[in-house]
């Protein structure tokens, strides 16, 4: 027996808490008057399209360190991840937020870049929430003359 399968393209539908309504019916397959129909109401349902929000980024040099420090925050949920990466899109570092934890749907955070030789830096922000959007923010910084 094939059950029906349906998708729900929720990219249409703005960030929030749904309930879905699902009724069936076997009234095609039966005689007037004789079909039955059941409906049932869905545990809700979270629909989360929207990227954390990197921002307030800064980064200052402190001896032969750069530090760098921001604020991460999703409008819907929680933010789950928070990485770095140094002039790469493909190796990434874990930050730790300041308070410890990725607990709530906006993080402090400041980590310290360490090792780099004189030159010019693109630093990036990479913010996952816990539905798997991502969003991104970069400071450049200057080491050197």
């Amino acid at each position: 027996l094939m059950l029906p399968k349906f998708v729900w393209d929720t990219r249409g539908v703005g960030d929030g808490t749904y309930e879905l309504r699902v009724e069936a019916s076997d009234d095609p397959s039966n005689p007037a008057g004789q079909a039955l129909s059941s409906a049932r109401i869905s545990e809700p349902v979270v629909v989360d399209n929207t990227a954390p929000v990197v921002g307030r980024l800064s980064a200052r040099l402190d001896d032969e360190k750069v530090i760098v420090a921001g604020q991460v925050e999703d409008a819907t949920s929680r933010v789950a991840e928070i990485e770095y990466s140094v002039n790469s899109q493909d190796k990434w570092h874990a930050v730790g937020p300041s308070d410890g934890i990725c607990d709530s749907n906006v993080e402090k955070f400041s980590f310290d870049v360490e090792d780099l030789k004189p030159g010019t830096y693109r630093i990036a922000v990479r913010a996952t929430d816990i539905y798997g959007n991502v969003g991104y923010g970069s400071v450049s910084v200057r080491i050197g003359k």
